[in-house]
């Protein structure tokens, strides 16, 4: 094993960008925000960079942390956070908040067309359809 970033507190969820040439890291705490590395052509990562801050809620980590990460095939970047499912573009900013009924911690998008995106929370699942197909999962 390799190490190949030490700079997040507590890195949690990670996704890559529809060419592959991205790596996108959540960190929950104490600081939370979203780092993006470049990946190189061997396969190693470059110097991480704070790509976006998701910031807690009113009531701190409990509000939700950035937790589970996903991206579509336009390059969006999804995180759970405070609220919901934070929706960034490729260059990180913020397009908006899908706000959810529970705390959200995980996210994926389901179907054979890959437009619905389920959330874990606390106790349930929930999805809402979304209009661009998020990245394919490859077993």
């Amino acid at each position: 094993m390799h190490l190949e970033a030490d700079e997040n507190e507590v890195p949690n969820g990670l996704a890559l960008s529809p060419d592959g040439s991205k790596l996108y890291v959540s960190n929950t705490r104490p600081d939370p925000y979203l780092n993006v590395y470049e990946v190189k052509s061997d396969g190693s990562l470059g110097k991480g960079e704070r790509f976006t801050d998701i910031p807690y809620g009113s009531n701190g980590p409990v509000d939700g942390v950035p937790d589970g990460v996903k991206v579509d095939e336009a390059g969006n970047v999804f995180c759970t956070g405070a609220g919901g499912g934070w929706v960034f573009s490729s260059d990180g900013t913020k397009i908006g908040v899908i706000e959810a009924p529970e705390l959200p911690a995980n996210l994926g998008f389901i179907g054979d067309d890959r437009k619905t995106l389920v959330f874990t929370s606390r106790t349930s699942v929930y999805s809402i359809r979304v209009q661009t197909p998020g990245m394919p999962v490859v077993y």
